[in-house]
């Protein structure tokens, strides 16, 4: 444990379940809630700050809006209180437990641009998207958290995208931690987010770096077909043709929409079957009724 931390009042070293560069986490004893709590350095406690302005914004429209962001229940001088969310952050979820079926996959890329479009409707760009910063409660429904350092009402984000999820400049000198964040970089982003959760893992995660920013800047990306479930929608992210989040929601519920009706080629045989069924009833109707006026 980081030296100079005070743990809240009935929190222990037991009670911790999650720590980050901001700060650590910990559940309430006896509750459904937790406590993040800041680490002692300025900039830790800066970023905190950030994150309370950022949840006393989402807060009061989140239950009307959208209920895929991470329940605030305030702060004080301890630190912020937070729904706990039981199944953890999404990442380690993919590497305990595998990857999801086809229709949960859908429902939580879904979820996850739900969260983006209200984020970014009102004025908060995240900053750090991916699957550790994504939670998962005891139905497994998601939730965006993790605000600490986020960009609100365009002021400059004091965190910035992993390599694996950072939308590449043209600039081979740019400095990477000088990359402003925008909807483009969130949309780009976003798109490494559902790579790892179709394939369970980041974009070239087996290569440093160094080596990434060299492939993502040649517009050289890890290959997605069409066959592959959401492989548009991550390819169009990655060459950023969506123009904000909204349509990347769209086009994953249209994606969803046209899985969950049957096989175009299997309509005749459906149509058959129904008609079929129909039929069949209404010849056992009329058996039946022959019967009844013979006795």
């Amino acid at each position: 444990m980081a030296t100079g931390i005070c743990l809240p009042p009935g929190i222990d070293s037991s009670h911790i379940v999650g720590l980050g560069t901001t700060g650590m986490v910990a559940i309430i004893p006896h509750t459904q809630r937790v406590i993040k709590f800041p680490h002692p350095e300025p900039d830790a406690r800066a970023r905190y700050e950030v994150e309370i302005k950022v949840y006393e914004r989402l807060e009061p429209l989140r239950e009307k809006s959208c209920s895929t962001i991470l329940r605030y229940y305030g702060s004080s001088e301890h630190g912020i209180t937070l729904e706990y969310v039981e199944n953890g952050n999404l990442r380690e979820h993919l590497r305990k437990v595998g990857l999801p079926s086809s229709m949960l996959l859908l429902r939580w890329a879904r979820q996850a641009a739900q969260a983006l479009v209200f984020c970014h409707a009102s004025a908060v760009l995240h900053g750090d998207i991916n699957c550790s910063n994504i939670f998962l409660d005891k139905k497994l429904n998601l939730r965006l958290g993790d605000f600490a350092g986020s960009s609100i009402d365009n002021s400059p984000a004091s965190i910035c995208y992993s390599t694996t999820h950072q939308l590449p400049t043209s600039d081979s000198s740019s400095d990477s931690e000088d990359v402003f964040i925008t909807k483009e970089t969130e949309i780009f982003a976003f798109g490494s987010t559902l790579y790892e959760m179709v394939t369970g893992r980041p974009p070239y995660d087996d290569k440093p770096d160094s080596e990434v920013e060299l492939l993502f800047r040649s517009r050289k990306f890890p290959q997605v077909h069409n066959a592959t479930i959401l492989g548009s929608v991550i390819r169009k992210c990655w060459n950023v043709e969506f123009s904000s989040m909204d349509e990347v929601l769209k086009s994953i519920e249209q994606y969803e929409d046209s899985t969950s009706q049957p096989c175009f080629a299997l309509r005749p045989f459906l149509f058959i079957q129904k008609w079929g069924c129909i039929l069949f009833s209404s010849v056992i109707e009329n058996f039946k009724w022959l019967v009844c006026r013979l006795s």
